[in-house]
């Protein structure tokens, strides 16, 4: 076990040490400045770019990142709102991703030598170069539906892994089979390491939450999904909201959006989530809806134990930040930053 740790660490390091060096050496040969890195862990900077051009002296606090995708954009609004004028240096960035940050003005070199640089008066932009993902989705029997289900009652409650595993087969409905391959993957991920003789804990949680988000958004939400539905008052031009419904909090609770706005009082909900096990036929008329293309509700399935609700009417906190974040949203990513610091932070 010890060893599966060292090297998934080893290999962590040379991955980072290599974007590094690839946006040194593009930097060098594209525009003819000696840069250097000093990295320098703190909160959600990796450290700082640093270099002299024109008798002028730049330093950009930074992040190195194998891949970003669209939703991760407003987290570097936020880190820029923070820290200053950041710089991204990333193995692979999507052509959309590379556009939206230039939006923002979020500065980025990209491993095959993309780059976006731009502070006072300087200013470097070399866009066309071809580059591959440097890493597809998640992989492994971890990020599995059955995995991410199980994953996900593990990030909330970690304690449980030291259940035996008829326990947390008990509590989370995964069968023995599936919990024993899905645990010893995250063992050989360097997820999970021994905490005593007898005991095991997750590790590097950060990193792993933000797995389970990216892969739990492609994988797993997209088969709960129900529909889209509107309120039946509304289609005649009412005005019935969220905020009238009156749920059946032993089957249903509410996400996204309008879990946000409850906790926080910070958002005004445009889309509305519920996660329910109420069959079709009874959502639709307790709550007075019908089905709508673009409606303004979306319903999906319940997937997890309600015991590890810390509200009934509210789906787990984790999932209200994980599916705000995932909007791409800047307002939900506001909302969803104010539950992690009030509610998750200690956790991760």
């Amino acid at each position: 076990m010890l060893c599966t740790i060292r090297n998934q660490e080893k290999f962590v390091n040379m991955e980072t040490q290599n974007i590094q060096n690839q946006a040194i050496r593009h930097l060098w040969e594209n525009v003819g400045i000696i840069a250097r890195w000093h990295p320098q862990k703190q909160d959600n900077l990796d450290g700082a770019l640093i270099f002299n051009f024109r008798q002028q002296r730049f330093e950009f606090p930074g992040q190195i990142r194998a891949e970003l995708r669209k939703q991760h954009i407003p987290q570097l609004i936020l880190a820029k709102k923070a820290y200053g004028d950041i710089m991204v240096l990333a193995a692979y960035l999507p052509p959309t991703v590379r556009e939206e940050m230039r939006k923002e003005e979020i500065n980025y070199i990209e491993a095959n030598g993309n780059m976006y640089v731009k502070k006072d008066k300087l200013f470097f932009y070399l866009d066309g170069k071809k580059g591959a993902p440097a890493h597809p989705a998640p992989t492994g029997r971890a990020f599995t539906k059955t995995g991410l289900k199980l994953l996900f009652h593990l990030l909330v409650k970690p304690e449980w892994l030291h259940l035996t595993y008829r326990e947390i087969g008990e509590k989370t409905l995964v069968g023995f089979g599936n919990l024993n391959v899905i645990i010893n993957d995250l063992k050989e991920q360097g997820f999970i390491v021994a905490e005593n003789k007898r005991k095991i804990k997750l590790t590097r949680k950060k990193e792993l939450l933000q797995k389970w988000m990216d892969a739990y958004e492609l994988k797993l939400k997209p088969t709960l999904f129900v529909g889209n539905f509107e309120f039946l008052d509304n289609i005649d031009g009412g005005n019935w909201k969220w905020e009238n419904v009156n749920l059946d909090t032993g089957l249903t609770c509410w996400g996204g959006e309008v879990a946000g706005a409850k906790l926080t009082n910070y958002l005004k909900p445009e889309k509305q989530l519920l996660y329910t096990e109420e069959g079709r036929m009874d959502f639709v008329k307790n709550y007075r809806i019908i089905p709508a293309k673009n409606g303004e509700l979306d319903i999906h399935r319940r997937f997890w134990n309600p015991e590890i609700q810390e509200r009934i009417d509210i789906a787990p906190y984790l999932l209200v930040y994980a599916d705000l974040m995932n909007t791409g949203d800047r307002r939900c990513m506001e909302t969803a930053k104010k539950i992690y610091d009030e509610w998750l932070q200690d956790k991760f």
